[in-house]
């Protein structure tokens, strides 16, 4: 029987890998139905994301990009709280887009369900400069802003791809 670290590993290679192919089906179905996922950057004002929203965000996403690949950087870096079935690891993002390549490095925080076989949160913070550029290129070529897929807001808290309906009030889960 695999170990509570071995299960928790095991959830995040499978995180890892989906993003590197960004399957959204197979993004989503790693998580908990109530999976919110919560863009932690101080510059950016954005609020949690529900399951459908970030199906919503990352098929646009997907519009503006091809050759999307993310990695792991140092698997042994990777800090695992068996007892909080949490995780952090740090990984690299580079895409091609249609104003040009993106990079940028991210820290994601996932908590895991009790059986450690889904994701039920995350957390993630990135160079939000970067994400600032490929902004400020999208909106010279007149496309679409609001966050690259709406997962970031802008410095003002506003965001042409999403209004602020249904999901303002959702709070962050408290750990199980």
């Amino acid at each position: 029987m695999a170990s509570t670290r071995e299960k928790l590993l095991a959830t995040t290679f499978k995180f890892a890998a989906a993003f590197n192919d960004w399957d959204v089906d197979e993004i989503l179905a790693l998580r908990s139905e109530n999976c919110l996922l919560h863009p932690c950057c101080p510059s950016f004002t954005a609020r949690p994301f529900n399951k459908e929203e970030t199906r919503t965000a990352s098929l646009e996403w997907a519009s503006l990009t091809s050759h999307h690949r993310f990695r792991i950087i140092d698997k042994s870096n990777i800090l695992v709280d068996e007892a909080a079935k949490k995780v952090m690891l740090r990984g690299r993002v580079t895409a091609d887009t249609v104003v040009g390549p993106y990079e940028n490095d991210y820290i994601y925080i996932l908590r895991m369900t009790e059986d450690c076989t889904l994701v039920d949160e995350i957390w993630y913070f990135y160079d939000t400069l970067r994400i600032q550029e490929l902004l400020d290129r999208l909106a010279a070529n007149q496309m679409p802003l609001g966050g690259v897929g709406g997962f970031v807001a802008l410095p003002d808290g506003t965001s042409a791809e999403h209004d602020k309906g249904s999901s303002d009030n959702i709070e962050p889960k408290s750990a199980a």
